[in-house]
């Protein structure tokens, strides 16, 4: 009986952790000549909270920043005979990368370049479709209809962009982008 109090223990702190509540930026820094620029720092602050993540490139001039909490990160990237580049309102999504390709330009590093357009989320490294619906959208929405006027999140999945289907009902033939039925999974 012990034992398996133990197991079950262990299976559910395991479940715990296979939840995330962070996402990822990613990058490559290249030169006005597509060379891959090696050696050069990274700094990530969180727009709301001020907290900051650096690292350096690799040598081909990639750099990654997992498990950053969700929010809106201002990115630098500077190293030696090139301006600092900075860019701003780069959103991270919950298990989500967001990927913005670098180019440094030829100058000193009391120089920048600031972009301050967001930057879209392209998923190169994966096939993988999502789609957040934030709290305030949710919370718009009108309820389902059925005795318990409860919210359920599979109802509000028809919202994703190539969603067809009913994914509440019994049997249900929900698809998104022409899967099979049942491959979707919803993280809260």
């Amino acid at each position: 009986m012990r034992f398996q109090l133990t197991v079950c223990f262990f299976l559910t702190v395991m479940a715990a952790f296979a939840q995330s509540d962070r996402g990822t930026i990613t990058e490559t820094v290249s030169d006005p000549a597509k060379a891959l620029v090696p050696d050069a720092a990274v700094v990530a602050v969180d727009s709301e909270t001020g907290a900051q993540y650096d690292t350096v490139t690799t040598g081909t001039g990639n750099f990654t920043l997992p498990s950053l909490p969700a929010g809106v990160y201002n990115l630098s990237v500077s190293a030696a005979g090139f301006s600092r580049y900075v860019q701003q309102g780069i959103r991270v999504q919950v298990v989500q990368t967001a990927r913005v390709d670098v180019t440094l330009q030829i100058g000193s590093t009391a120089e920048s370049v600031t972009v301050t357009a967001d930057a879209p989320l392209l998923k190169s490294e994966s096939a993988e479709q999502s789609f957040n619906l934030s709290t305030d959208v949710v919370n718009a929405l009108p309820s389902n209809s059925n005795s318990s006027n409860m919210r359920s999140a599979m109802a509000f999945a028809t919202l994703t962009p190539g969603a067809v289907g009913d994914p509440v009902a019994a049997g249900s033939t929900f698809r998104v982008n022409g899967s099979p039925g049942g491959m979707q999974r919803v993280l809260v």
